[in-house]
């Protein structure tokens, strides 16, 4: 297995690029009998196929159909936190959760947890969502610990505890001067933006993460203000929330592993009118918000009859390790990332098989375990781990973290995931301009959980028809029609 490697003053630094090159996104034939190649079902593991229902069996789902005002496809991070919204927003609204598997069986739990903004560009549209996510993160936090002198609690969440919520800060790593100067002119640029942020030479940085080795011209950007929190355990507290908000009214359900089959549209008015599962049909009152992840192209499409859907959104396998550190390692203090791993984030042209690529982050965990990534490979809906992957992981990290030298294997696990790449580096946030009644809320790569809340907010905005939070020009950029239309150019 070749690999590039490159001597930053005196330590080797090596990012593995494994040669092999695979297809994009080659999912298996299904439900209509191998004619069209598409994405396993919205509620099949990734190596099944699903087929239609028997006659029979489609009667029995169609006598079952319920009625409720919204249906929200996809139980990750972002489906919960748009459920939570819809429930918190009115009182009256009914929602129904659809979900393929359970909850956290995609991207949302296989992540690592980052609710950062030391890495993006202030001002921009994934900022503006990725700081108004924040503080929504923290005032539902707030909420849960903090009861009104009423004794009335507003939207809550859970307390930190319950979550994991970490302000443990972020560092950003550079690994040699240029780097580094990026970095201070990135902590200028985030103190003009209201965001405490210092850069920090190599012995400074020694000092704050003893464990951490940096080449002698390196250093690193810090902003203590970036916290982290368990994607997992975000995702149990939230689903708990819905009942909780719903109750006793009972006007929240949530339906797990039952895939979507269809995204049910009227003939005569071109709006939607009902989705239907494996198990029942769901007719839909006010809407239906597609929030997938990587499977939303493949909704989409057969919403619109667009086929381009499909090759908007790619699945971005994703590989993290967790690990019991070594006797005698000192403990990480911060989370942790090269920037290297920053630069997928900026990228808004043609999508481009570059084999796997792996850049060093590393987190703490509460329990005292260490997260260790980190790898993104366009590879299909294969979800299987990779042992030369996790190796190259190790490797990887070994360089910054000489205390993981000749560890094996992943103590605490290996965590694969299917991240929801949409061509153009932006999530899609808004209404289907084709068909009326179907909004869109995927496509955020590795963000799901920075911008969780921020995309929950935006999109029942946009169901209800009221103002928006965010600046015009930020909710234009996130806009599917002009998303698209970005998209499609970049395709050419």
């Amino acid at each position: 297995m070749p690999a590039v490697s490159q001597q930053h003053g005196g330590l080797i630094i090596s990012r593995l690029q494994l040669q092999r090159r695979l297809p994009l996104a080659t999912p298996p034939a299904a439900l209509n009998h191998g004619q069209e190649r598409r994405p396993p079902s919205h509620g099949c593991r990734p190596k099944h196929r699903t087929y239609p229902m028997h006659p029979r069996a489609q009667v029995a789902a169609q006598a079952a159909a319920t009625e409720v005002d919204v249906a929200v496809i996809g139980g990750g991070i972002i489906g919960l936190c748009v459920a939570l919204e819809l429930l918190s927003h009115a009182s009256h609204v009914s929602v129904a959760l659809i979900e393929r598997q359970v909850p956290c069986s995609g991207a949302t739990g296989a992540g690592q947890g980052y609710i950062w903004l030391a890495h993006r560009q202030p001002n921009s549209p994934g900022w503006a969502i990725a700081q108004r996510s924040k503080q929504l993160w923290e005032s539902m936090i707030d909420a849960a610990e903090t009861p009104s002198k009423n004794g009335h609690r507003s939207k809550k969440l859970g307390r930190k505890a319950d979550i994991e919520w970490q302000e443990n800060g972020s560092m950003l790593l550079a690994l040699t001067a240029e780097e580094g100067q990026d970095l201070q002119d990135r902590a200028a640029m985030l103190q003009q933006n209201g965001i405490t942020a210092a850069y920090h030479s190599r012995a400074a940085v020694t000092k704050l993460e003893p464990a951490l080795q940096l080449p002698h011209s390196g250093g690193a950007l810090l902003v203590e203000s970036d916290a982290q929190l368990s994607g997992r355990r975000a995702a149990e507290v939230l689903l708990a929330r819905c009942h909780e908000a719903a109750a006793p009214s009972g006007r929240f359900q949530a339906y797990m592993n039952e895939p979507v089959q269809s995204v049910q549209v009227s003939p005569q008015t071109g709006a939607v009118t009902a989705i239907s599962t494996t198990s029942r049909q769901l007719v839909t009152r006010k809407g239906v918000i597609v929030a997938a992840g990587a499977w939303s192209g493949h909704l989409l499409s057969t919403a619109t009859g667009d086929d381009r859907w499909r090759e908007v959104f790619k699945p971005r396998r994703g590989h993290l390790l967790e690990l019991q550190l070594p006797a005698g390692m000192p403990p990480l203090r911060h989370g942790l990332m090269e920037m290297g791993y920053t630069q997928h984030l900026h990228k808004s042209g043609p999508l481009e098989d570059t084999g796997t690529d792996i850049a060093f982050t590393a987190t703490p965990s509460t329990s005292g375990t260490c997260l260790v990534g980190s790898a993104r490979e366009f590879s299909g809906w294969d979800v299987n781990p990779s042992q030369s992957i996790q190796e190259g992981i190790m490797q990887r990290a070994a360089h910054f973290l000489p205390g993981l030298r000749n560890y094996g294997s992943a103590s605490g696990g290996v965590r694969v995931g299917l991240r929801p790449y949409a061509l153009g580096g932006l999530p899609f946030i808004g209404p289907v301009a084709e068909v009326p009644g179907l909004f869109l809320a995927a496509g955020h790569e590795g963000a799901g959980l920075t911008m969780a809340p921020g995309t929950a907010e935006l999109i029942v905005q946009h169901l209800m028809q009221e103002t928006t939070s965010l600046e015009q020009q930020h909710v234009d950029a996130f806009s599917p029609a002009q998303r698209m239309h970005a998209a499609l150019a970049g395709m050419t």
